[in-house]
Formats: C-alpha cells, sequence, structure tokens
C-alpha cells in the first residue's frame, strides 16, 4: 500500500504520470472539500486540476448526469497524463488536506505512453 511519505517524493513539481483510472472531478471547489469530509481520515488531499486555457484537454467530458447537485463533474479517461505544478504538505486531515496541484495534458496521445502511473487509484 502507498503511503503519503511516499507522496512526497512521487508528487514532486514538473513530474509527468498517468492516472490509470478514471479520474471524477468536479469544478467545485465547495463541493471537493464535501467529498474530503465525508470521506475523513489522514490522508486527506484536494486535488486542484488545471487545463491548458488556450488548447484545453481533448480527454475530459462533463457529466451532465449526476447524483450530487451542483457537482459539475469532469470525467478524466484512464490513464490520462498530468504534471505535478505543486504539492503541499499539511495535516491531511479534512480540516486540513494536502494540497496537490496538477496540470492536465492536452492530448493524451501526444504523451510517451511509458509515463510512471499514479501510485494509486
Amino acid at each position: 500500500m502507498f503511503s503519503f511519505a511516499e507522496a512526497g517524493t512521487f508528487f514532486v513539481k514538473g513530474r509527468k504520470y498517468r492516472q490509470p483510472a478514471y479520474l471524477a472531478t468536479s469544478f467545485s471547489e465547495a463541493v471537493a472539500r464535501r467529498f474530503i469530509a465525508m470521506r475523513g481520515g489522514t490522508d486527506c488531499v484536494l486535488w486542484r486540476i488545471r487545463i491548458d486555457s488556450v488548447r484545453k484537454c481533448v480527454h475530459v467530458n462533463l457529466v451532465k448526469k449526476t447524483n450530487v447537485p451542483g457537482e459539475e463533474e469532469y470525467l478524466f479517461a484512464p490513464y490520462s497524463v498530468f504534471t505535478v505544478l505543486s504539492a503541499t504538505w499539511n495535516a491531511g486531515t479534512a480540516a486540513a488536506p494536502h494540497e496537490i496541484e496538477l496540470l492536465a495534458a492536452v492530448d493524451n496521445k501526444a504523451e510517451p505512453e511509458d509515463l510512471p502511473l499514479a501510485p494509486w487509484s
């Protein structure tokens, strides 16, 4: 099992990696924080995902039919590529989650296939 002690060595600025599973996100930080609060525990992470403002991202879709009102869910395809922009290690609780900022690749097909995989999914 992957520990958050190891996370500090994986999620370093500039690292590119692939997320092997679907990645559901919300445009709303309030929704993300509600999910964090529901999950609880000591290894909570608030992920912030940036998308190129000009070229966008071809492998993410808006999910309009959702069970969470106001969720504004965006779903990234499996093996999407992300680059770590920053990682801040806080208490890891729902009140003070770790914060990791990522940049989504514009097109997964343009990225190397042998990038490391996210340590959990």
